[in-house]
């Protein structure tokens, strides 16, 4: 018995969203790092 509301569909893209979100933020700061 499977089902898969909206809003689970929601939440998952959301978790998807913000983990690459995160990991630019990573990519930016570090980069910003390496200038000074």
């Amino acid at each position: 018995m499977y089902s898969s509301p909206p809003e689970n569909l929601r939440l998952s893209a959301w978790v998807k969203l913000k983990t690459l979100l995160s990991q630019l933020d990573i990519q930016v700061s570090n980069s910003n790092t390496e200038r000074c």
